[in-house]
């Protein structure tokens, strides 16, 4: 079974990774917060930004708050996602990431960039066939984006509804 990424960053927050990823000079606890420069702002004073131990945080100055996936995210500028998997491998746990990433020992699909020759070669039959016509209509044109040096990165395919309706898809293989 599956982990979720945002679970296991929510359960390794801990007093220690807090100050291994915020600490600075002048930083020092409180009870359970952790009282720091802000990792948001320029900020000079220590003690107007806190974090608690279950990695809430708030800032005394600007009186924004959150919680520790948001928090990280923020100070790294990237999604939540990527956040969740920084504070997973910061706090030790990469082979649990690792577990969240395959499902039943079989990796997540990922695109091939770009199309193997024998790929594109099948790809008309995979965008026209009875599955797709019943799903998006009849398919009425197919444009390749190509890289620079002419391999096809992917297509996107225009399909036409019975409603008179024009639908665009982009497709990739995985």
């Amino acid at each position: 079974m599956r982990q979720n990424v945002f679970k296991l960053a929510r359960q390794a927050v801990s007093g220690p990774l807090i100050e291994r990823m915020f600490s600075c000079e002048g930083s020092r606890w409180e009870g359970d917060e952790f009282r720091t420069l802000s990792p948001l702002r320029a900020d000079a004073r220590t003690g107007s930004f806190a974090i608690r131990k279950d990695g809430c945080w708030y800032d005394f100055a600007t009186g924004e708050g959150g919680d520790f996936i948001e928090l990280v995210g923020r100070a790294r500028n990237c999604p939540p996602l990527e956040a969740a998997k920084h504070i997973v491998r910061q706090a030790g746990s990469s082979q649990a990431l690792e577990a969240t990433e395959t499902d039943q020992g079989r990796s997540k699909s990922r695109a091939i960039l770009p199309i193997p020759a024998a790929a594109s070669d099948s790809f008309k039959a995979a965008c026209d066939n009875d599955l797709t016509r019943g799903r998006y209509g009849i398919l009425a044109g197919v444009w390749p984006y190509r890289q620079a040096d002419g391999q096809t990165l992917f297509y996107v395919c225009r399909y036409e509804a019975a409603n008179a309706k024009e639908e665009s898809y982009p497709v990739v293989l995985r």
